[in-house]
């Protein structure tokens, strides 16, 4: 999963790029205070609870 988010071309930080991957593999929800980076991850499902 990360080496297809790699080649889209996902501009955000190879560890969250990874975090991503496994949070989409496992069709999970991605709990994060860093709503920036991760939204530009296509498909991925991700919310910030501390608002």
């Amino acid at each position: 999963m990360c080496d297809r988010l790699k080649k889209l071309r996902v501009r955000v930080g190879t560890q969250d790029l990874k975090i991503g991957a496994i949070a989409l593999a496992n069709g999970a929800l991605l709990l994060s205070a860093n709503l920036s980076d991760f939204r530009r991850i296509p498909g991925l499902r991700v919310e910030n609870w501390l608002e």
